[in-house]
């Protein structure tokens, strides 16, 4: 047999396997995936929606959910989120920027990342404009740092109540968050 030092290098993707032993199961050898482990130490999850016209025409009165609440006892905080703006035939006339939060309610006191207007207001039919939201606390006005929700979800809304009047484009959003208990802050895996 062959020294493990020998066997070429590569760089892992999550489906690929590690041996190791299971304590839980009578100390048995098994597999395990490179993403099982990311999950278990707290490494981001990531979730992607499709934004229709119809959510976005409303966006200024209604949170546009990405992702639901995630239980009691759970808090989530969002690490990084990423859109593509697909242009319509017709351009949105957003009058502010949306912004991205944990909690449903008072999304712009409580965003973390900011989707400027211009971008929503994208004219170009089938013009695919691809961003990393800006990180915006206006938390930290109030309290300082980033805001974080138990039993909370990612949510999107515009930062007035003034819907846009037209536009029918479509928004990809996909978000990364981290999620762990919120008595000990230890990171839970799903």
């Amino acid at each position: 047999m062959s020294k493990i030092s020998s066997f070429p290098t590569a760089t892992p993707k999550v489906a690929d396997l590690l041996l190791g032993t299971d304590i839980a199961d009578s100390s048995k050898t098994k597999n395990f995936t490179i993403g099982s482990i990311g999950t278990l130490i707290g490494s981001p999850q990531s979730v992607t929606v499709n934004v229709t016209a119809a959510q976005l025409l409303t966006g200024a009165t209604a949170p546009i959910m990405i992702k639901g609440p995630v239980g009691a006892g759970i808090s989530i905080a969002i690490d990084n989120v990423y859109v593509a703006m697909t242009g319509g035939t017709v351009a949105y006339d957003y009058p502010t920027d949306m912004g991205v939060s944990v909690y449903n309610t008072a999304v712009y006191l409580q965003r973390t990342q900011t989707l400027v207007h211009e971008l929503l207001n994208l004219p170009v039919a089938g013009n695919i404009q691809y961003r990393r939201l800006q990180p915006e606390y206006q938390a930290d006005l109030l309290f300082g740092g980033e805001p974080f929700a138990e039993n909370g979800g990612i949510y999107m809304m515009a930062d007035s109540g003034a819907n846009p009047t037209v536009g029918n484009g479509i928004l990809t959003v996909t978000a990364y968050y981290t999620l762990f208990d919120t008595a000990t802050l230890v990171p839970q895996n799903s």
